[in-house]
């Protein structure tokens, strides 16, 4: 087995552990993993608290109060010399390897479902919900391998649902963004099966978070059969490049 598939395996068995430690594996799942390629040399993972990467992972970027964000408690863990963690047992978990794996797994009606099915119907995907914490984790990335001594030349991203179909009824993602009921107005698109794994590779140097996003998001929406214009909260870059917006994010979050 290559090197490659060797880091991907390496990603998947951290990542299901990290599920069941979570107790999440019972749960409808979503899910975000990065790993840089060649592995990060981090000198201060295991510093105390006063350390940048430390206060980093302790405080993830976010967009605006309450939002649908990566934030927890404010307490990580050393464990085993190995990685620090964030656990909080039946909703989510965030994990930074001493290699540079990173993982980000939570209960998914808390985001990005936003809540469980609505009078017994099916499970419905909240657009801001989704794009929100997958830019978020795109900018952890970023600022997290920036403190490696060794920078990253590419970095594999991979984004995560399991349980998508409960009682025989299949997820929906609507196109376009939130409405005023809280969902897409847009047609409604069905789950095509009960889980989802899709990888991206970034391979542009320093990392571009709305680029990464945008590439993580389209995944999503083209496996639910929606194409590139379905995509809400989106702009040009100054190099015609698609990218998620963050500032159209904190205005949809402040409607």
């Amino acid at each position: 087995m290559d090197q490659k598939h060797l880091e991907e395996d390496r990603v998947a068995q951290r990542l299901e552990a990290a599920v069941e430690l979570a107790q999440l594996t019972d749960r409808v799942l979503f899910a975000l993993t990065a790993q840089p390629w060649p592995n990060a040399r981090f000198k201060t993972l295991f510093a105390g608290n006063d350390a940048t990467l430390v206060q980093l992972f302790n405080n993830p970027p976010r967009l605006r109060r309450a939002g649908f964000s990566l934030e927890h408690d404010g307490n990580s863990k050393i464990v085993m010399g190995e990685l620090r963690r964030v656990l909080i047992p039946g909703w989510k978990i965030l994990e930074l390897w001493r290699e540079g794996t990173l993982i980000y797994a939570v209960d998914a009606l808390v985001q990005p479902f936003w809540g469980s099915p609505r009078g017994g119907g099916s499970l419905q995907l909240n657009p801001l919900a989704l794009a929100e914490p997958v830019y978020l984790f795109a900018e952890l990335s970023r600022l997290i391998y920036e403190e490696s001594t060794q920078k990253p030349q590419r970095v594999e991203y991979c984004v995560h649902f399991e349980r998508l179909v409960l009682d025989e009824k299949r997820a929906s993602l609507s196109e376009g963004p939130l409405g005023p009921f809280f969902f897409g107005d847009g047609n409604q698109h069905l789950a095509p099966n009960s889980k989802m794994d899709k990888m991206i590779t970034w391979e542009g140097g320093s990392i571009d978070s709305g680029a990464v996003a945008y590439e993580l998001i389209q995944e999503v929406y083209n496996w639910f059969g929606i194409s590139n214009d379905g995509i809400p909260y989106t702009k040009k870059d100054a190099n015609g490049t698609t990218v998620i917006d963050p500032e159209a994010l904190k205005r949809a979050g402040s409607q």
